[in-house]
């Protein structure tokens, strides 16, 4: 399987200028229903994985403003100099431009395997928020979970972790160093987007009408058909899993002793050999 290229999500809004007049043209209006497409896609590709550091202080802190879903968090009681001193080692960098901010992805995999393992996981609580907006379920039981954390609506955490060091792996839409929204370069997914853009058009249009326009009540029928059609598709094409996923998992599942309680050690060697010594 091919490596998916990410755009700009403001390209798919040059087709659609081509087919509205230019005096009934709103490019904020289009670029809002465009977000709006790309977040009832259901394919995991219109995400990027993130990890941020950020404090813990009496009991309590907000999660990253991107947020999406959250896979994992963990916390380590230390100073703040030493934990960013340990990241900064783990990952090569001599500057402080991640601090409270995101950090690569391979922070968690580096300071596990070079044995600076100090973080431990926070098990979440079984709220019926905090669940809505974490990848799978609570963890019911976790052999090295101390402390466990809540969600609220305003998407700050309250933990029974009075102070630390928090790094919370999430998800999110990828952004541009701009700062704008970037989707999938997959053709299905570009024309469900503008399928959906010209939906919500022909449908502000019928409504001013009040039912007058026949034109504008088929096109927004058909749009919306051509719109669900092509999301559908364009999600089932991108969650293909690669060659590398598919043989990650014939890992995880064909081995002779079962791994367990994996939520405490981050889910690291999942796929690792297993080494069979004869007794």
């Amino acid at each position: 399987m091919e490596a998916l290229p990410y755009i700009p999500l403001k390209t798919v809004l040059y087709d659609i200028s081509t087919m509205i007049e230019t005096k009934e043209w709103n490019e904020a209006n289009m670029l809002e229903w465009a977000y709006r497409a790309l977040r009832k896609n259901k394919s995991t590709k219109v995400y990027t994985t993130k990890v941020a550091l950020l404090n813990c202080i009496e009991h309590k802190f907000p999660l990253p403003k991107d947020l999406r879903y959250v896979h994992q968090i963990a916390y380590k009681i230390c100073s703040y100099e030493q934990a960013l001193e340990d990241i900064k080692e783990q990952l090569g960098l001599d500057t402080d431009q991640f601090v409270n901010s995101t950090i690569p992805y391979s922070a968690l995999t580096s300071m596990y395997t070079s044995g600076v393992n100090r973080w431990r996981p926070l098990r979440l609580s079984s709220t019926p928020f905090a669940l809505s907006i974490h990848c799978g379920h609570g963890i019911p039981f976790c052999q090295n979970c101390e402390h466990d954390y809540t969600v609220s609506e305003d998407m700050v955490v309250t933990t029974s972790l009075k102070e630390g060091l928090i790094l919370v792996s999430y998800m999110a839409y990828p952004q541009s160093e701009d700062g704008e929204i970037l989707m999938p370069d997959n053709p299905d997914l570009r024309d469900a987007i503008m399928h959906y853009c010209l939906y919500r058009y022909y449908m502000s249009k019928s409504l001013k009408a009040m039912g007058t326009d026949q034109y504008a009540d088929r096109q927004k029928e058909w749009h919306l058909t051509m719109y669900e059609t092509l999301s559908a598709k364009s999600a089932g094409s991108m969650n293909l899993p690669s060659i590398d996923s598919l043989e990650n998992m014939r890992r995880w599942h064909n081995r002779l002793v079962p791994r367990e309680r994996q939520y405490d050690r981050f889910f690291m060697g999942l796929n690792k050999s297993e080494i069979i010594k004869n007794v």
